[in-house]
Formats: C-alpha cells, sequence, structure tokens
C-alpha cells in the first residue's frame, strides 16, 4: 500500500491487506510482519494492532477456528500488544515536555510579534507529569538538558533522551541506544501514544462528577430528570450515531445535572452533564508507581576519545549558557567538574588529530590520492602539524580550481579548512577561542541587562529595538533568567583562564564582560578584570602589538576607548611608532579619549607638524566637566578639588605635544610653544586661565622632574599670560606604566608633588582633597607607580599619622 489520506466521509473499511505463501504458516508470518509495517497516523483508529494479536493466537497458529472462536477470545481478553512500559513513559513524558516548550515559546513569540512587552515569569526547562497508565500513575520530572536532550527522573533513577521532529508530524524519540518512532494523537481520554506501531494511552484522571460523550454524535433524551439521584450504572441518557442508539449510563451514584439540552449534536469530549457524588472518597484512584526506572543505556553511544568528550562538553556548556539548567549541573562542584574537563580535554594533545581524522572520514573519499597520502602520513606522526597540513590544503585546493574546477573535492574542502584553521596555532589558541565563544555568549545575553536589573521591561524593550526577531528575544530572556545558574558556570570558566594563553580576541571578550554592571555580575566582573590586570604582566611587546593590530585593522575608536584589555601603556608605547604616521595620530587619540572618558571631548584632532625639520606628533582638544556628577566626587582635575569651579559652561582645551627624546625637548620645546601655543586671551568666565599643556617624551632620565623644572622655570609669566593653567610632563618607557610630573601656575609652575604620577584627568578619583579637613597630606616614595602611598598627619586632636593607599586603574 502507498501513502494516502482518509477523509470524513469514507467508508469504515478503506483498506486491506493480503498476503500469501507456499504454506498456510509462512503467509501468516507475512502478514503478521506486514501489519507490524502499517503506519497510519492522524485522528483514526485501527484494529491493526489487534489483529496481530489476534493472528498470533495459539488457536490461530494451529488453525483450531469455528464460528465461536472470535466470542472465546474477546471473553478471554485478548488485548493488542502494547509498547514497554518504561519506554513508552520515557516517550511520552519527552514529547510532552517539547509541545510545553513549544507553546511557552510560540506564546513568546506571539507576545513579541503584537508589539506587547514580553514576560517570561519562568524559565520553561523543567516539567513534572502525573502519567497515567493502565490505571497505574508514574510521576515523572523532566528537565530539558539542551535544545533536543531530556532528562527524565522517577523514583530517584534518571533516563537520558532525545528528540527530533519528524516531517509527518511525528516525533523520533533516542532512548536506550535505539530509535523509536512517536506519534501522538489527543483524545477525550487522554494523550494516545504510538510507539513503533504499538499504542498506548496516557489517561486523563478519572473523573466520575463528569458525563462526557466519547463519540461525536445527538444526544436524543435524558432518561433521568435534572437534579433527579442516578445509581452506579444507571443509563442517564440516549445518544443517536449512525443511525444506532446508544445508552449513556453514569459511572458513581449521585445528583444529576443537565448541562446541555436535548437534540444538541456533540462531539467526543464534550460535557453532556455533572453528578454531585454521594461519597467522592468512595471513588478509587489510581495507584502510585514507586518503581524505579530499569537499567536504560545512554541515548547514542558514543566512545571516550577526546574529540566526543568535547562536543559533550561544549554541548553541555551551552546548553546552560542558553538558559536551558541542567539538573545535573545544580552544584558548582559539578558545574566545575564539567568545566574542566573540558579544559583537559582541549589540551589533550591527540585531539587535533582526531578531529581531523573525524572529517577525513566524510572528505577523504574525494580527495585526491596524493594529498590524502600526505594527510595520514603526518596524522601518524607523533606530534602532527595542523598549520602545515592547512598549508598543503590551500596548495592543492588553487591547483584544482586551476585544472579541475569541478572536482567535488572543491565543494567539501571548506570542512576540513575549518578544522584546520581550528587547531593551526596550537592547543592554547584552541582553548582560548572556545573558551572566548562561551564568555560571548554570556555577555551577548547580559549585555542587554547590565545596569537596568531594576528596571527589567526596559532591558526587554531594548532587547525587542536590538534583535527584531521574536525567536532572537526569546533566547537571550530564557538565558537572562537562568543567570543565577550561567553565573557559577562563568565564573568556573574564568577561574580556569590563565595569562599565558590570552589571545586579542579573549581579552576583548574579558573586558567585555568585565564592563557588565549589576549586584549579580559582582564575581565575574572582578574575576574578568584581575584577568585583564594580570595580562599586563605578559610580555609587554604582545599586549602592545595587539593594539596595535586593532587599531591598523580599523577598530572602532569609540568601542577601543571603553574596552578594558587595553592598558594605557600600551597605547601612548605606539606613539613613537616609526614611520607609522597614521597609526600614531590613532594612537593618541585613543589614548586622549581613554583618560577624559569622565568629560565631555570636543573638538579633537591630531597631526604631525613640521618644527625646525622635525616631524612632531600634536594634538588639542577641548573637554569640559559632566554637569551630573556625584556630590561627594567632584571631577574638576586641576584646580583646587571645590565645587565652586563646577558648571557645565566651564570648559578646557589642551595641547598635547610629543618628543622622541629629552634631547630633542630641550631644543624644540620654545618653537612649539610659539607655534602652538593658545591665544592670551583664553580665560574663562571664572577668570581663572583654562588651558592644559601636557609633553610627553620618550625614555627620560632618572632626573626628569629636575630636568622639567629647569626647563619651565623661565617661562612662567609667558605661560601665565597664555592663560595655561596646568603643565604636565609625561615620561614614557616601554614597557612601564607612564611617569607623571605636574606644574600648576597655582603654584607659580613649581610641581605639586602629591599628585607625581597620577595623570590629571584621572586624579579626581583618588580624592585626595578629602582627606585635607583633618589630615596634612604628603606623598610617600613607592616603586610601583600604579599604587600611591599617602602620609596623613592629623591637623588636630592627638596628632596621629595614618598612612593611605590609593591606585588608580584606568580600564
Amino acid at each position: 500500500m502507498g501513502a494516502g489520506g482518509v477523509h470524513q466521509f469514507a467508508d469504515s473499511q478503506f483498506g486491506h491487506l493480503f498476503a500469501s505463501g507456499p504454506t498456510r504458516e509462512s503467509a501468516r508470518k507475512s502478514l503478521v510482519s506486514a501489519l507490524r509495517e502499517v503506519s497510519i497516523q492522524g485522528e483514526i483508529r485501527t484494529p491493526v494492532e489487534y489483529l496481530v494479536a489476534l493472528l498470533e493466537t495459539q488457536d490461530f497458529t494451529s488453525n483450531a477456528l469455528d464460528t465461536s472462536w472470535l466470542d472465546r477470545v474477546m471473553v478471554s481478553g485478548v488485548t493488542a500488544e502494547r509498547p514497554e512500559i518504561d519506554i513508552a513513559i520515557v516517550c511520552g513524558a519527552v514529547v510532552k515536555a517539547w509541545g510545553d516548550i513549544e507553546k511557552v515559546r510560540n506564546e513568546f513569540v506571539e507576545s513579541t510579534s503584537f508589539g506587547r512587552a514580553p514576560v517570561l515569569t519562568a524559565n520553561p526547562t523543567k516539567f513534572k507529569y502525573d502519567l497515567l497508565i493502565q490505571s497505574c500513575k508514574y510521576i515523572v520530572v523532566v528537565a530539558a538538558l539542551d535544545d533536543v536532550s531530556f532528562e527524565v527522573r522517577m523514583n530517584g533513577s534518571t533516563v537520558l533522551a532525545q528528540i527530533r521532529t519528524l516531517s509527518d508530524g511525528g516525533h523520533l524519540i533516542f532512548a536506550d541506544g535505539r530509535s523509536f518512532s512517536v506519534y501522538t494523537v489527543t483524545e477525550p481520554a487522554g494523550l494516545r501514544l504510538t510507539i513503533e506501531g504499538r499504542t498506548c494511552l496516557i489517561e486523563n484522571e478519572y473523573d466520575p462528577s463528569l458525563l462526557t460523550a466519547h463519540i461525536s454524535g445527538k444526544v436524543v433524551r435524558f432518561l433521568t430528570a435534572d437534579l433527579a439521584h442516578v445509581a452506579a450504572g444507571q443509563a442517564y441518557a440516549e445518544m443517536e450515531v449512525m443511525k444506532m442508539y446508544l445508552s449513556l449510563v453514569a459511572k458513581e451514584p449521585g445528583v444529576i445535572r443537565h448541562r446541555i439540552a436535548e437534540g444538541t449534536v456533540v462531539t467526543a469530549g464534550d460535557i453532556i452533564a455533572t453528578v454531585a457524588l454521594d461519597d467522592a472518597s468512595a471513588v478509587k484512584k489510581a495507584s502510585v508507581s514507586t518503581r524505579p526506572f530499569r537499567a536504560f543505556s545512554p541515548p547514542q553511544l558514543l566512545s571516550e576519545k577526546p574529540h566526543h568528550t568535547l562536543r559533550v562538553c561544549n554541548r553541555r556548556v551551552a546548553a546552560l549558557l542558553n538558559g536551558l539548567v541542567d539538573p545535573s549541573l545544580a552544584t558548582a562542584p559539578q558545574v566545575a567538574a564539567l568545566t574542566s574537563t573540558l579544559i583537559l580535554t582541549l589540551r589533550d594533545p591527540t585531539l587535533a588529530a582526531l578531529e581531523i581524522s573525524d572529517v577525513l572520514t566524510s572528505v577523504g573519499s574525494s580527495m585526491p590520492s596524493a594529498l590524502l597520502a600526505v594527510f595520514k602520513t603526518v596524522l601518524a606522526a607523533p606530534t602532527p602539524q595542523p598549520a602545515h597540513l592547512l598549508a598543503t590544503l590551500e596548495e592543492a585546493v588553487t591547483s584544482l580550481k586551476a585544472s579541475d574546477p569541478t572536482n567535488p573535492f572543491l565543494g567539501r574542502a571548506p570542512t576540513l579548512r575549518d578544522v584546520l584553521l581550528r587547531h593551526a596555532d596550537g592547543p592554547d589558541a584552541l582553548l582560548a577561542h572556545v573558551l572566548a565563544e562561551h564568555l560571548r555568549s554570556f555577555f551577548a545575553a547580559e549585555r542587554f541587562f547590565s545596569g537596568r536589573l531594576d528596571r527589567l521591561e526596559d532591558a526587554t524593550s531594548a532587547v525587542v529595538a536590538a534583535l527584531v526577531d521574536p525567536v532572537a528575544v526569546w533566547s537571550v530572556v530564557r538565558a537572562h533568567n537562568a543567570m543565577e545558574a550561567r553565573t557559577v558556570l562563568v565564573v568556573e570558566i574564568l577561574k580556569h583562564v590563565a595569562t599565558d594563553f590570552l589571545t586579542p580576541e579573549l581579552t576583548a571578550v574579558l573586558g567585555d564582560v568585565a564592563s557588565l554592571q549589576g549586584a549579580p555580575y559582582v564575581k565575574v566582573v572582578a574575576l574578568s578584570r584581575a584577568i585583564v590586570s594580570r595580562s599586563r604582566g605578559q610580555p609587554f611587546l604582545e599586549h602592545q602589538r595587539a593594539i596595535r593590530d586593532a587599531l591598523a585593522n580599523g577598530g572602532d575608536l569609540a568601542a577601543l576607548t571603553e574596552s578594558s584589555w587595553i592598558s594605557v601603556d600600551g597605547i601612548v608605547s605606539l606613539l613613537a611608532d616609526g614611520e607609522e604616521s597614521r597609526l600614531r595620530q590613532q594612537a593618541l587619540e585613543l589614548y586622549l579619549r581613554r583618560v577624559h572618558l569622565a568629560y565631555f571631548l570636543s573638538n579633537l584632532f591630531t597631526e604631525i607638524i613640521d618644527i625646525n625639520g622635525v616631524s612632531t606628533l600634536v594634538g588639542r582638544w577641548v573637554y569640559q566637566a559632566q554637569a551630573d556628577m556625584s556630590p561627594r566626587i567632584h571631577r574638576n582635575d586641576s584646580w583646587s578639588f571645590d565645587s565652586s569651579h563646577m558648571s557645565s559652561g566651564f570648559s578646557r582645551s589642551g595641547l598635547f605635544i610629543f618628543f622622541s627624546s629629552v634631547d630633542q625637548m630641550l631644543n624644540l620645546l620654545y618653537d612649539a610653544l610659539d607655534t602652538l601655543a593658545p591665544s592670551a586671551l583664553a580665560r574663562s568666565s571664572h577668570g581663572r586661565p583654562r588651558h592644559v599643556l601636557k609633553i610627553a617624551v620618550m625614555d627620560p632620565a632618572e632626573d626628569f622632574a629636575d630636568e622639567a623644572a629647569a626647563l619651565l622655570a623661565p617661562l612662567g609669566e609667558r605661560l601665565a599670560d597664555a592663560g595655561i593653567d596646568r603643565v604636565t610632563f609625561m615620561g614614557i618607557k616601554i614597557g612601564e606604566a607612564p611617569e607623571f610630573y605636574t606644574f600648576r601656575a597655582s603654584l607659580g609652575f613649581s610641581e605639586d608633588e602629591l599628585y607625581r604620577h597620577i595623570d590629571p584627568p584621572t586624579a579626581f578619583q583618588l580624592e585626595l582633597r578629602r582627606f585635607e579637613p583633618n589630615y596634612s597630606v604628603e606623598m610617600c616614595a613607592s616603586h610601583n607607580r600604579r599604587i600611591r602611598v599617602y602620609l596623613g598627619k592629623e591637623r588636630h586632636g592627638a596628632k596621629l599619622a595614618r598612612i593611605f593607599a590609593r591606585c588608580v586603574v584606568v580600564a
């Protein structure tokens, strides 16, 4: 028989099946085999399974039949073969959970599509079901492990299963190392499952107070009056079905109440009447099963080889980051064990060869024989080199494109190239890439909620506006709802991140994670910042190269300005980068933007000008204090740190000059000031000077502060007339924190030693002026220019001295 359909007006006999054979027994077996292979889906009931049971009875097999045989069979209670009960429980639970997840997702997507603010109050990944099968109740808990995998628990036992949808509306369930085709039909009596051609019913709870139609038809008349008493088994109505009259009987004694009128047409499941039971406690209830599942094998049998283990670990980590909370990862030690397994697998020296060999099994048949031989030889070596194989593959593909452009291998080569690229830079690079992908998945969802955790509606609206696609919105909101479990996982991942395998990709993601705002992110932010901070201790040239690459590849300066992986040390080291004038200008702009993050910055431009035949890097900018600053912290960098000068109209202009050596500075500074110094009329509305001058010098000597002071001494009056309020000398040494020496007009252009080695735009963060009412503060010598130590002597009282430590991290 071929595939076809049966309409609602078809005859009850819509098909016949015949079998033949050399003997009756062979024909019987053929007929049984054929019946088992018949598949009929839809809201239709057939006797196929019952016919199989009849054909396998002893009487039929021995041909001991007579005219009363069928009556005897019916009396004996022969039933159709049913699926194994544990398989039925697992399949039924997984299909119901799959449907419930899809229902919640569809409701969420529909709400989003119609412009309503979507709300997901709970994470739809865990469900509890009471499955009533053959009058026995099985209580199961189903949890989604990933998009297709489920865990089914019952009475302390656990079964793992996977599900796929079929094109004909059914499902394919993988469990116990096998696959089962499952079709479902919702009936008035419950959910009917057809599993590999065998049927069982997940029954609805028995409720004798509801009298329903078990088939479609017309209620001709009631046999009892409304509000009359009926006995158990008493007929209460007559129903016409296909010109036949059927009696409907009450299941338990009680007072009946009609819910429809006589002559009403009903369908299966419609309520006809209700019964107020005489004794509800006497109703027989289903027994609850207390047995566990039998032993089940995994859904798909995988080896414990590293590439299979990596696949499983990656899938479980990705699922948890997507909001699917695996019950086996309910505690931090379990998450730590998963993360450790992932890290160890990524570091396995055999992983590269196994993954490459795995791809070769599918593409090797189309590879040129000479190329395949090279691959097999290299992979057989104790330390295969994917980079060498990648170069060999690229060369072979280029040759094939020229000589045989229709070769089928050309279409499969990208798959092989991808796996070679993954391993080309070694295990550490692969480890960094995989961890970066997982951290990026975490940040991709939480970036919308950062700083908005107390305004979830605003955050959700931001998700809708940014993603547009309702399904993508669903994924982000579902992930955020599992933030607690996801945070535990991210913390464990960050614990394994070491500075010795940091790459620009991983460092950039760490910077993104470190930018999250909100109490739930405190731990991951702290760990990310600590890693980024430690990364500055890695070989400085690597860090400098990463910044140079970011600028050279057209990186967004606005984004780089707020990237916490970039250090000021690395930026300023590029100011003397040989002949790369464009790169130097970009580095200067990035530096100026970075140190003025707390201000409104405008009119910023950089250029390289000629001063007495020397190409000199300069920058100009205007900046203004933000009007909405905290009353506790006044971000007025170079003046007296009191709020009287804070106003939205008070702005400053800056001039930056870079010299490649101290000698160059001594020779050219006066000429540079003649060329670049601001107008003498540049004073603020407060009558104060408004300009700042920053002079950067490469590789200054130990007495640089004295040289700077001597250089400024004859310029004090000239600088004051030009409206310059502050001159800062910045000494740059590759791989070290810059030195800063600040000379103020208010001090007669002598150095303010309290702020030595502090970049003025960030000085307000130390809040040193808050000490002044109670302490006289002096800076103490420190070998670490990132940490400042101050001695504070009490102005009043016991005259005690205290030590204060302050640190500014530009991130």
